[in-house]
Formats: C-alpha cells, structure tokens, sequence
C-alpha cells in the first residue's frame, strides 16, 4: 500500500505529464490518508492540486470548486502562500476559459497577497500572468511593466520551472502584440530552459505550449511548410499522449482548431 506522501508524488507525476485523468484518485487517496493522520495542511494542498487537474482536464467547473474549498482551507489556516497560490490558479482558470477579466481579477488578488512577500519566485509567476492577461485585454503599455517585475524576481531567485512558464507567458503576450522577433527569443529560451531542467519527458503540457507557439511563429513569418511539419511530425504526436480532457483545453489555450485552420490541414 503506498504511503500519502507516494501517492501525492504520482498524481503530481501524472498532472504534468497531462494524465489527469490518472491523478484524480491518488490525490483523493492522499487526501483521506493526510486527514486521518490530522494533516490538514498537506490534505488541503491535495484539494488545489485536484482543483487545478480538474480545471486542466477540461472540468472547469468542479476545479474551481475544489479551488474554492482550498482557498476557505488555507485561510482558516491563515496560510498566505497557499492563499496567493489557489488565488493565481483561479486566474489561470479563468484564462484558460478565456474569461479574462475574471482572470484578472483573481490574479491582481494574488498580487495583493503576496505584496511584501519573500517569496519571490511566487511573485514573479504571478506577474507575469497578469502581464500575458493584459496582452489578451488589449492593456498593451502594462505588459512590459509586469514581465520586466517578474525578470527582476526571478534574477532573484532562480526557480527554473517558474523562469519557464515565464517566458511561455511572454512568448504568447509577443504573439497578441505581433513582436515576432521578442516572440521567438522567449520561445528559445523557453526550450532551452526545459531541457536544462531535465523535465521534458514530465513536463508533457509545457512542451506542447513551446511546440504549439512555434507552429503559430512559423505561421507568422510565412514559412508555412516548417509550420505544417511542426505540427505534423512534433505537435500533434504529443498531443496524443494528453487525455482527453488536457487536450481540449489545450486546444482553447492554443486555438488548435485555428491552428489547423490557418495550415489547412483537415
């Protein structure tokens, strides 16, 4: 029988490889096991972690349901970080199901509550999604305010997996404003970060995220037959190894359909 500890460590391994299909029930596991023994607090970060699977399984709804109960947990255990952190997610959330001022809302929340924090790191990704936000809202002059904040922090703390979605963050926020060129810098260095992290065969959603931002660069500058063997021979062999709830809401972050589209392909 594995431990909470083993089975909060698989159903992470499975959300980020985009099987969250396969880590609904190690985190509900996880979770009794912890409130047997009276840990709340890590039975409350098993409740956000099932919130965000949810909302990345194409759930949006239930997650942001088991979000909302983590939230009222981590408050009762006036746990600020676990407050920003369910805050931020939210947002994501919201992004993700192009609600985007609800997005906003929540993550400028999550701003407030890490206002002096030392957690900078946290910051900094908090940024930095408020910063791709305002690119979507057509807030063009805050965009660089919030990533040159976030690069700062980072400078600060060097969380590798944050400085990734950072630049993701950016390399779409480069795509609203047509920056092709600061566009394809943050996708290199995206990858080149992921594969220093060692986290490319786990971090299955984030490469997919770099590889889809690549198809739509190469849409971009009009080279289409390197856009349509991207899409071809990368893109779309590990999209197949998502399930099919990542997939779809992959497919409304990135717009596959549109992607499809533009590269006429069936």
């Amino acid at each position: 029988m594995p431990t909470a500890d083993q089975l909060k460590t698989q159903a992470d391994e499975f959300r980020c490889a985009g099987r969250g299909d396969r880590a609904f029930s190690r985190y509900l596991q996880a979770q009794d096991f912890y409130l047997t023994s009276d840990n709340v607090l890590e039975a409350t970060q098993c409740m956000h972690m099932l919130g965000v699977t949810l909302v990345f399984e194409d759930r949006a709804d239930e997650g942001q349901k088991a979000l909302k109960a983590a939230l009222e947990a981590y408050q009762q255990l006036r746990n600020t970080l676990g407050i920003a952190q369910v805050q931020r997610d939210q947002g994501i959330a919201c992004l993700i199901n192009r609600r985007y001022l609800t997005a906003l809302d929540w993550l400028i929340k999550s701003r407030k509550s890490l206002l002096n924090s030392d957690q900078l790191a946290e910051r900094a990704i908090t940024e930095a999604k408020i910063g791709r936000l305002y690119a979507l809202d057509g807030e063009y002059g805050q965009v660089d305010g919030c990533f040159n904040e976030a690069y700062l922090l980072l400078s600060k703390d060097e969380h590798i997996a944050y400085q990734i979605t950072a630049n993701i963050d950016n390399a779409f926020a480069c795509l609203e404003l047509a920056q092709i060129g600061h566009m394809s810098n943050h996708i290199d260095t995206a990858w080149a970060l992921l594969v220093q992290s060692g986290e490319m065969l786990v971090q299955k959603r984030q490469v997919l995220q770099i590889t889809g931002l690549r198809v739509r660069l190469a849409i971009n500058q009009k080279d289409w037959h390197q856009a349509r063997a991207i899409f071809k021979s990368e893109f779309l062999p590990l999209l197949d190894d998502l399930s099919p709830g990542n997939q779809a809401s992959l497919n409304r972050e990135i717009d596959i359909d549109q992607l499809k589209k533009d590269l006429s392909l069936p």
